[in-house]
C-alpha cells in the first residue's frame, strides 16, 4: 500500500529534516521522495548522515518548482502543516490544487503526502 505513496516536503529548510523525511520513507516503503524548492541541498553531509537507512530515498528524491506541479500526477492529496493561525489568502489547500482531491481523475494512481513549512504554510510553493 506505502508503494502507492508519495511524500511531499514543502521548502524543507534544513538538511536534517530532508534526511530525517528520507529515513521515514525507507522505514515504511515509500518510494517517492519530492521536495518542493527545498532551501536546503538534499545531498548536504548533514541529510545523508540523518537519512541512515533512507540514502537511496534522499538521493534519488525529485525536485519540484511549486507543489502543484509535485502531486500533478496524485489521485488524493493530504497535507498537513504546523501552520495553524489563518491569516487573509494564505489557505494550505487552494481550490485549482483541492479539486483534485475530492475528484479524483482515475488516470492518476498516486497519492501524496504533503508537509509544509510551520512558517509558510502550503502557500509559498503555489
Amino acid at each position: 500500500m506505502t508503494a502507492h505513496l508519495a511524500v511531499v516536503l514543502v521548502e524543507p529548510s534544513g538538511p536534517l529534516n530532508a534526511g530525517s523525511v528520507a529515513r521515514l520513507c525507507a522505514n515504511f516503503g515509500v518510494a517517492s521522495l519530492r521536495l518542493v524548492a527545498p532551501r536546503c541541498d538534499p545531498a548536504d553531509p548533514q541529510a545523508k548522515q540523518m537519512a541512515v537507512r533512507g540514502l537511496e530515498q534522499l538521493l534519488a528524491c525529485e525536485l519540484y518548482p511549486t507543489l502543484e506541479a509535485a502531486v500533478a500526477d496524485c489521485r488524493r492529496v493530504v497535507a498537513c502543516s504546523g501552520r495553524v493561525e489563518e491569516k487573509s489568502g494564505s489557505t494550505c489547500c487552494r481550490k485549482r490544487l483541492c479539486n483534485g482531491c475530492w475528484n479524483p481523475r482515475p488516470d492518476q494512481a498516486r497519492w501524496p503526502w504533503c508537509l509544509a513549512a510551520r512558517t509558510t504554510g502550503c502557500t509559498a510553493a503555489n
